[in-house]
Parts: C-alpha cells; sequence; structure tokens
C-alpha cells in the first residue's frame, strides 16, 4: 500500500547493533515476505547439519531425546540478518532511522497511544541547552509498535498509564541474563550447521538456565543463558 508511511527508529548507532544473539533461524516468514531471498545475497548460508541436546556436569556429557525439530533451518547471525532487511525495508519506502531513541510516549485527548518523540539531544550534564541544542522530534501515527525487548521502558510507560498488569492484561514477563562469546577453532573441529543446546553445568542444578552451542560457517557462537528468581 503506498499510502502508507513507515517509520523505523533504531537506537543503536546502526540497525542491529543491539541485536547480539547468534541464532537458528525458521524461514517460513521470511519465505512469505520475500519469498525469493535465496537467489539473493541474504545472510543465511549455514543449514542446521546437526542437533543435540546434552545434559551436562562439569566432567560428563549425557545426550538427551532432543525436544526441537530444525531439520529445514538455518544456523545466522541475527544481526547480521537484521541489517540485510532494513535495507530492503528501505527499498520497499521504509524510513529507517539508526541513531535516533524514542524517549516518550505521545497520547491523544483520550489517553490512545498516538505515537512517540525522539530525545532532545545537545543537552549538558548540568541540563542546560548547549549551542547544538536540538529538540527531539514527534512522529504520530495510527498504529504505534513498541519493540524494546524486557522491560523497555516506554512499554512500562503504557503498561502503568492504563494500568495493564492491574487488569489482568500485562503479560507476566521472567528475565534471565546471558553470555555471549564468539570462539574461532580450527578448522579440522568446525563442523558448520551443528546446533548444541545443554541444560546443567557450569549452572548447578538449582538454577534454571541452559547453553546453545552454534557452528556458523567460520566460527562458533556460545551463549549462556540463565533465569533471574
Amino acid at each position: 500500500d503506498t499510502d502508507l508511511s513507515v517509520c523505523v527508529l533504531e537506537k543503536g548507532a546502526e540497525v542491529g547493533a543491539h541485536v547480539l544473539s547468534g541464532n537458528v533461524f525458521e524461514p517460513r516468514a521470511l519465505d512469505e515476505l520475500i519469498p525469493k531471498w535465496r537467489q539473493e545475497d541474504a545472510p543465511i548460508r549455514v543449514p542446521v547439519s546437526s542437533d543435540k541436546f546434552w545434559m551436562l556436569t562439569k566432567n560428563k556429557a549425557w545426550t538427551l531425546p532432543s525436544p526441537f525439530d530444525n531439520k529445514g533451518n538455518y544456523v545466522i547471525s541475527l544481526s547480521q540478518l537484521v541489517r540485510w532487511m532494513s535495507v530492503k525495508a528501505e527499498e520497499l519506502g521504509v524510513e529507517v532511522y539508526p541513531g535516533f531513541a524514542a524517549s516518550e510516549i505521545l497520547y491523544d485527548e483520550n489517553q490512545i497511544v498516538a505515537g512517540v518523540a525522539t530525545n532532545d539531544v545537545g543537552i549538558a550534564k548540568d541540563g542546560s541547552k548547549r549551542e547544538t541544542f536540538q529538540p527531539g522530534v514527534e512522529l504520530r501515527g495510527r498504529i504505534t509498535l513498541l519493540a524494546e525487548g524486557c522491560r523497555g521502558s516506554l512499554s512500562e510507560n503504557i503498561i502503568t498509564n492504563h494500568k495493564l498488569r492491574e487488569s489482568g492484561q500485562g503479560q507476566h514477563q521472567t528475565y534471565a541474563l546471558g553470555i555471549k562469546e564468539v570462539w574461532e577453532i580450527e578448522e579440522g573441529k568446525h563442523k558448520p550447521g551443528s546446533v548444541v543446546h545443554t541444560v546443567g553445568w557450569p549452572l548447578d542444578m538449582k538454577t534454571y538456565g541452559g547453553s546453545f552451542l552454534y557452528h556458523l560457517d567460520d566460527r562458533q557462537s556460545w551463549q549462556l543463558v540463565w533465569l533471574l528468581p
């Protein structure tokens, strides 16, 4: 619909700057959105070649029945995919503005969300306006989508303003901490497309969490996540 104007604000310096995770990507939605992506330069090149689920202790590993079915999926870098999709979006006329954070929810006279405003820039530490001061920009639209991740400040503003938790409409959220490392390993030990999920060590048996290890085309992505009580 060429009558629609779509604008995306990205608080990171570049698109994908805050999307850090490796990922096992199920391409069904992308097949519908961009049917010819396989003939293009999409950063989706490593199909899942094996899928394992391990229970770990400090000295041993047990193979468990895998609850996952990753046949037909791909091992990817999410940040690379997001950057590629931003280019595709701009080709369709979407306005993408990296380096701008939405800092305020705009409401109409009926307290319905009407858009967002970006933050002011050129503010000194004491709160005074520098010569480079520029006021924030208001972006108003019929639909506002917030993709802030867990406990986003603007999402919390809406939840509080409309008392969504008190009315039972606010979805219960849990939070986790994570560590990510990307390893370069010897070529003979590398298995592109290998996927391993684990529970247990280095976490203790009282801590809910686990890790995942993905072999990309030329490196490994390892991530450890544990749930906060």
